[in-house]
């Protein structure tokens, strides 16, 4: 049970850098400096990312990093 949890805990974090990576990618290729305060949308959704690394996530929470995931990949 504990090796399921903590494969369950590896996943997500895989999955959220991932989504990270992929957005800090695409900030780099519209040539956006990261801190230039340019594009509070990139920067709030990039908050929220982070803020789901320390939580449980729910059904809300796993459509909206679907959403970013689709939009910055």
């Amino acid at each position: 049970m504990v090796s399921q949890v903590t494969n369950k805990q590896s996943n997500k974090l895989d999955k959220l850098k991932k989504i990270q990576l992929s957005m800090i990618k695409w900030l780099e290729g519209k040539g956006i400096d990261k801190l230039q305060k340019g594009d509070s949308t990139w920067q709030e959704r990039f908050s929220y990312i982070l803020k789901c690394e320390k939580k449980d996530l729910d059904t809300d929470d796993i459509k909206m990093l679907n959403n970013i995931w689709n939009h910055y990949r």
